[in-house]
C-alpha cells in the first residue's frame, strides 16, 4: 500500500500526543486513531485498526514499565482485573456480530456525563489517602471491575482507561497517581487481546506501525515522567478534559447516526 511521506510524519506528531495524553489520563484513542483515518483514507479500515493498536499497545507498554519501577503498585487489586479483562474483552470482541455498537453508544454518553458531573462536584476524587477496603473486597471489586470493562473495551472501547481510572479512584478508593496506574495495567490486558486478534489476521501496516509506535512510546515516557513528577493535579485537569471530548466525539457520533438514518 502507497503512502507520502508527509502522512507518516503527520500521524507520528499525532501519535506522540497521543501517548502523552493516554499515559495521563487515558484517552490517546480521541487523537491517535481518527487521525489515522483522515490522514490514511486510501487504507482499509481494519487495516488502520490493527496499525493503530500496535502503536497503542507500545505506548501503553512504555508508560506501565516506567509506572512499575516507579510507583508502589496495589498489585492486589490490579491481578485480578487484569485476569478478568483479557478474558471478557475476547468475550466482547465475540458478541460484536451479534449487537449492534449503535445500541451501546447512548447508554455510555449517559454514564460519561454521570462520570464528568461526579468529579467536578467532588474535588476530593483520589485525595492522597489509603484505600480503606480490605484486601478480599479490593480482590472482588477488581475481578468485577475488570471483567465489566474487559467486556466494554473488547465490544466498544472507547474511554476504557478513563473509566478504570475513575472506577480504581471512586469504587476501589486510591488516590489518583495509583488508580492512573492500575488503570493503564489492565488498559493493557485487555489491549493484548485485541492486538492478537489483529497480528493473527495480518491487519496491520509494519512500515506504518513502527515509526507510529516509536512515537506513541515516546509520548507515553514524557506523560508518565509528568505525572510521577507533577501526580494528582495533573491527572485531575487531564481526566476532566478527556471526558468531555469522549462526552462530545458520542454525542457527535450518536446525532449523525440518527440523522443519517433519517436522510
Amino acid at each position: 500500500m502507497e503512502f507520502e511521506w508527509g502522512q507518516l510524519l503527520a500521524i507520528s506528531i499525532f501519535a506522540l500526543l497521543a501517548g502523552l495524553v493516554d499515559a495521563i489520563a487515558g484517552g490517546g484513542g480521541l487523537i491517535q486513531f481518527p487521525a489515522f483515518l483522515i490522514l490514511f483514507p486510501q487504507i482499509p479500515v481494519p487495516v488502520l485498526m490493527g496499525t493503530n493498536k500496535i502503536a497503542s499497545f507500545s505506548g501503553t507498554l512504555v508508560a506501565v514499565i516506567k509506572y512499575v519501577r516507579s510507583v508502589k503498585i496495589p498489585w492486589v487489586a490490579v491481578w485480578p482485573a487484569m485476569i478478568t479483562a483479557l478474558i471478557f474483552a475476547f468475550v466482547g470482541a465475540w458478541f460484536i456480530s451479534y449487537l449492534s455498537k449503535e445500541i451501546v453508544k447512548p447508554i455510555v454518553l449517559i454514564l460519561l456525563i454521570g462520570v464528568f458531573i461526579y468529579t467536578k462536584l467532588n474535588k476530593h476524587i483520589g485525595a492522597t489517602t489509603p484505600s480503606k477496603l480490605s484486601n478480599k473486597l479490593l480482590k472482588i471489586r477488581a475481578l468485577i471491575s475488570g471483567a465489566i470493562l474487559g467486556f466494554y473495551d473488547g465490544f466498544f472501547g472507547p474511554g476504557t482507561g478513563s473509566f478504570l481510572l475513575f472506577i480504581y479512584a471512586v469504587w476501589l478508593g486510591f488516590d489518583l497517581l495509583r488508580a492512573a496506574v492500575s488503570a493503564k495495567l489492565v488498559n493493557l490486558a485487555t489491549n493484548i487481546a485485541a492486538l492478537a486478534y489483529f497480528i493473527c489476521s495480518g491487519q496491520y501496516l509494519l512500515k506504518v506501525a513502527i515509526p507510529v509506535a516509536l512515537m506513541n512510546m515516546a509520548g507515553s515516557l514524557i506523560g508518565a515522567n509528568l505525572v510521577i513528577k507533577r501526580g494528582v493535579f495533573l491527572i485531575r485537569q487531564f481526566f476532566s478534559i478527556v471526558i468531555f471530548l469522549l462526552i462530545v466525539k458520542l454525542a457527535y457520533d450518536i446525532v449523525k447516526h440518527y440523522i443519517n438514518n433519517i436522510i
